[in-house]
């Protein structure tokens, strides 16, 4: 008597077609949960975790320039005052200047949160990846999926602790050096040095801001 539904294959053929809907499945269900299965976009969820990572950075990064800023305009305030700089082109300049440190420093924060979630998505994509050939060797789905999301969640904490654990440039650290031109240009014409030395074209700094300001906020 002969086998039936085998094809004579002992099921093989029923058992394979069964594989590849199990891998079809779990493909799909992976897919679903990096990607809008309609529009083929990022699925809204991941579309806002990625925004998040931005948003993080630059809350940790802003503050911490805002701060640093308003203690650096009293300060250049102060150190103008006391050299008799207020009011004139020397103190526009030089609030012009420090402006253009500040605009640099947040174009900096800006670049440092998109480059954090761009690697926060480049990771989530290196996981789809590795979770598609899993899929393609028939792992069952159930930990594929746990995968995924354990994955995604892990891809923008990396990005954003990497992102944060770098500190701000010393954006006031040679604020007196970079006044030092106006400074100089106001003794001269005024016939008095303050504390410069007599040649007008010493190498001598004279700081602004005491002896330096750090973005700790503290003057050293």
């Amino acid at each position: 008597m002969g086998k039936g539904g085998g094809g004579g294959d002992g099921g093989a053929a029923e058992r394979e077609a069964a594989r590849r809907g199990r891998v079809n499945s779990s493909i799909n269900a992976i897919n679903g949960l990096f990607f809008d299965n309609g529009t083929k976009s990022l699925t809204s969820d991941r579309q806002a975790s990625l925004d998040d990572v931005q948003s993080k950075v630059e809350n940790k990064f802003l503050p911490e320039l805002q701060e640093d800023t308003l203690d650096a305009g009293r300060e250049l305030k102060f150190a103008l005052a006391r050299r008799g700089l207020l009011g004139g082109s020397a103190q526009s300049d030089a609030k012009q200047r420090l402006n253009d440190r500040v605009s640099d420093t947040e174009r900096d924060i800006s670049s440092r949160a998109l480059v954090a979630r761009n690697a926060a998505e480049s990771s989530q994509q290196s996981l789809l990846d590795n979770l598609i050939a899993q899929a393609q060797g028939d792992t069952n789905q159930g930990i594929l999926l746990n995968q995924a999301t354990v994955g995604q969640n892990a891809a923008i904490n990396n990005a954003v602790d990497s992102a944060n654990a770098q500190s701000l440039p010393n954006v006031f650290q040679d604020v007196g050096t970079l006044f030092k031109q106006i400074v100089d240009q106001q003794n001269v014409s005024n016939g008095i040095r303050q504390g410069l030395q007599s040649d007008p074209n010493s190498s001598t700094s004279i700081n602004l801001f005491g002896s330096g300001k750090t973005n700790s906020g503290n003057i050293t």
